[in-house]
């Protein structure tokens, strides 16, 4: 396909020569039609189903590794984050180490912690922007529990070494954790050779999408039963969080799902209750 062939699928490409994808991708006419498809189908119909996950965790396990069923789809980055921040077991004495100046998705869900008496320890960048990983191995230490960064800096657009920060991080028993919302579909990226163990990415940038759509990927030797549990609203939504793929059934026969009209106060019907585990992921 030659340049002017792959322009013609970008009509804003008519009238602006468009730079801004790091933010959100221009909508083109596959997604378009595929999307016309999608409430085609939709549309008034008994028991068919527009949106497969699974053809979509295959998707995704070509284009980043790892399995399909590693991969639970999810609204945005920091949704995906904050599972993950929120689902970990850590307690007072802990710590996380990430890169100062990260992006809010991969900063505030941790920073959350801080109120658990996790300790959150920033590592210093250099002046221009680039990260050393040696600044990020010399904050981590025995009770370093997560070391997240990001793929590539939505600042600077920055390429930190993932596998040699991941080896790092797992010398020490710590969890590897990739925001890769500014990477997916740019840059190659493969769980395995990136040492990756949890990955949050979202679907309207370089991979062409729309809002609403991201991505976790778990490794599944992390993944374990459901022995505590919080709250979670998920909107309903073909995009809602399907942790589904990631429990057994005998801990499914333990979730119980409830539908409630009041959120907080709030009145929406669209809303679903439902108990998730704050521990679906164990010390590696």
């Amino acid at each position: 396909m030659n340049i002017e062939k792959i322009r013609s699928l970008f009509p804003i490409t008519k009238k602006a020569i468009y730079l801004n994808n790091a933010s959100k991708a221009p909508l083109n006419t596959l997604v378009q039609d595929q999307l016309q498809v999608f409430l085609n189908t939709e549309y008034g119909s008994i028991g068919n189903k527009a949106f497969y996950r699974d053809e979509i965790r295959v998707s995704l396990s070509k284009l980043l590794g790892g399995l399909p069923e590693e991969y639970a789809l999810v609204t945005s980055t920091g949704v995906g984050v904050g599972i993950v921040a929120q689902g970990l077991d850590l307690k007072k004495g802990d710590n996380i180490v990430i890169p100062e100046r990260e992006h809010w998705n991969n900063s505030f869900p941790w920073l959350q912690l801080e109120k658990k008496g996790v300790e959150v320890r920033f590592a210093k960048i250099n002046e221009d922007n680039s990260i050393d990983p040696g600044a990020i191995g010399k904050l981590i230490d025995d009770k370093t529990r997560v070391v997240a960064i990001a793929a590539v800096r939505f600042n600077s657009g920055y390429r930190p070494n993932l596998s040699t920060i991941g080896k790092m991080a797992h010398k020490k028993g710590a969890l590897f954790v990739v925001d890769v919302a500014q990477a997916a579909g740019m840059i190659p990226i493969d769980v395995e050779k990136d040492q990756i163990d949890v990955m949050a990415g979202c679907g309207f940038k370089w991979l062409l999408g729309m809002h609403g759509t991201g991505f976790l990927y778990v490794n599944k030797k992390l993944l374990i039963g459901l022995p505590r549990f919080y709250l979670a609203c998920l909107l309903r939504t073909p995009f809602m969080i399907n942790f589904l793929t990631m429990m057994t059934l005998e801990n499914l026969r333990r979730v119980p799902l409830l539908t409630h009209s009041s959120v907080r106060g709030r009145q929406d019907s669209s809303c679903y209750l439902i108990l998730v585990s704050r521990t679906f992921i164990r010390k590696r």
